[in-house]
């Protein structure tokens, strides 16, 4: 996965959030995956994206306050990662 091509194709917000949230994208493939990891980098949250753009409203709420990585995959590319904050 090469930082280098992410295409930047979704948005996260609102940003900070409760753990809810609502993930915009728009995918070169009908079907992808959103992560969203810890500071350590271990994954810690997985949704299903099941088409290829659209909004989807997550719910992550089992999260603790802190800092998190988001990560957007189609196929087995990444195509966009950002930095989420959640602070309940």
């Amino acid at each position: 996965n090469s930082i280098a091509n992410i295409q930047h194709l979704a948005t996260v917000y609102p940003n900070t959030n409760s753990g809810n949230f609502t993930l915009e994208y728009k995918l070169p493939a009908n079907a992808g995956e959103f992560r969203i990891l810890d500071v350590m980098g271990k994954v810690v949250y997985t949704a299903t994206i099941s088409n290829s753009a659209g909004k989807q409203t997550l719910d992550a709420s089992q999260l603790n306050n802190g800092i998190y990585f988001w990560e957007v995959f189609s196929g087995n590319s990444l195509v966009d990662k950002g930095k989420i904050a959640v602070m309940k």
